[in-house]
């Protein structure tokens, strides 16, 4: 009786095998055996991928699973577009207990073949994974050498009829970097864990898929959040969620913080009493936090995010604009200002970036600045610009009510009347030994 190669199995093979399955017994040794070729002259047999192959669907894209019936007498098969280079992974299971896999995988038809559509040996096979513990197929991380249509051909060893579960996957070469389609007429599916980033906003536009959490820009966030990827209402001290940035090419919350018009709030925290331990991921800041705009007095502490701000800042010095996407301001994107030590890590990934159009447009019209200790873009023509850019920090602070912003530090009395005759203004300190002429910082 013949019995199935275990490795490399031919179509003919098959044939005999699944016609002869009620001959079959369940826990009898398979004994290997080369299978014939296939070859021009043997027309019979070149035939009988065409006449016993019922091709039921495709594979239309590397991760895609897919499922089918066993035939009782003949095989599934399934398709799928390659390029050569690429290395592939095929895996079949038996979804009905007691069902044995066979796969087959043919290469791309020869147009030259006066036979058309016939495939012809098969370049690779498999019967059992581990005979006879694991009696599913695998084809694994298989180089393919032609571009084309590729044929995956499924069979029961005994002709059973049952279900069966198809995983297609690339592990290496161009299509393990390259995102998949998505989207286009046919609505073409991301795998979970993925979304589709179109490339247009027009009818059937198509695009390709990314890791949920990806992203180029603010607007790739507000995309995800809008599909029900990204958490819409998530806790924040003291409020919530209020937006996600884009920071580094990952979709980043942004919190609302509870004080908004203290120097706590800016610096991400919120305030409590001096006693009250901090919330999960935040500690106490070094400063109290009566000068941090808590009130309370002496009792007010303020509580600041325990993580690395990248925006946290002690001298204008430590400020530096990056590209806040693909684009950047010198190509019509936007830009940042943030700490210089995360100014690597800031910026996108260039290999993300590929293929986004950008326009000549520039827009970088702001000045990197230390403002109340976050890193920001000011105005370039502002004093806070000029501040900056003679080494001095932009802070908020007490000046008499006739002094505005950026008074002349230089001069005395703008900032040293009491409480009662006193609002919050923009200062900028030049540091010890120097002050603000309302121009520059000097010697004092």
């Amino acid at each position: 009786m013949m019995r199935l190669h275990r490795e490399g199995l031919g179509l003919a093979t098959l044939g005999a095998a699944a016609l002869a399955a009620a001959c079959s017994v369940e826990d009898e040794d398979k004994t290997a055996l080369e299978p014939p070729a296939v070859t021009d002259a043997d027309e019979g047999q070149a035939d009988l991928v065409s006449l016993l192959t019922d091709v039921i669907g495709e594979f239309r894209y590397y991760g895609e699973t897919v499922e089918g019936e066993f035939l009782r007498r003949g095989f599934v098969g399934f398709t799928f577009q390659a390029k050569a280079g690429e290395t592939v992974t095929l895996e079949v299971e038996a979804l009905t207990d007691r069902r044995d896999t066979v796969i087959w995988l043919y290469p791309p038809l020869d147009p030259t073949d006066p036979a058309g559509e016939i495939w012809r040996e098969p370049i690779a096979g498999n019967d059992d994974i581990d005979w006879p513990e694991n009696t599913n197929s695998a084809i694994v991380d298989f180089p393919l050498t032609r571009d084309g249509r590729y044929l995956l051909v499924v069979a029961e060893y005994r002709g059973r009829t049952g279900r069966f579960r198809a995983t297609l996957r690339c592990t290496a070469g161009g299509c393990a970097d390259t995102p998949r389609f998505c989207g286009g007429i046919a609505a073409f599916p991301c795998p979970d864990g993925q979304w589709c980033r179109l490339d247009g906003d027009y009818p059937d536009a198509g695009g390709r898929c990314h890791d949920v959490w990806s992203c180029n820009s603010a607007a790739d966030c507000a995309a995800q959040q809008g599909m029900g990827l990204l958490p819409t209402d998530l806790p924040c001290p003291g409020g919530s969620w209020a937006h996600y940035g884009c920071l580094a090419n990952r979709c980043s919350p942004q919190c609302e913080p509870l004080e908004p018009e203290t120097r706590c709030g800016r610096l991400g925290g919120y305030c409590t009493m001096f006693l009250t331990e901090c919330e999960s991921g935040f500690v106490g800041a070094n400063e109290p936090g009566q000068l941090l705009g808590c009130e309370g007095g002496r009792s007010a502490k303020c509580c600041v995010p325990a993580d690395p701000n990248p925006y946290a800042c002690g001298t204008s010095a430590d400020c530096v604009r990056v590209n806040a996407d693909c684009c950047g301001c010198s190509m019509g994107g936007s830009s940042v200002a943030v700490n210089r030590a995360f100014a690597a890590t800031a910026t996108p990934d260039p290999a993300t970036c590929e293929g986004t159009a950008c326009a000549a447009v520039y827009r970088c019209t702001g000045a990197p600045a230390c403002v109340d200790g976050l890193c920001g873009l000011v105005d370039a023509d502002s004093p806070a610009a000029s501040c900056a850019a003679a080494g001095g920090t932009v802070r908020t602070g007490a000046c008499c009510l006739s002094a505005g912003d950026f008074p002349n530090t230089c001069r005395i009395g703008p900032c040293g009347c009491s409480p009662a005759n006193s609002h919050d203004i923009q200062v900028c300190d030049c540091g010890e030994g120097r002050c603000f002429d309302g121009t520059t910082c000097v010697a004092g």
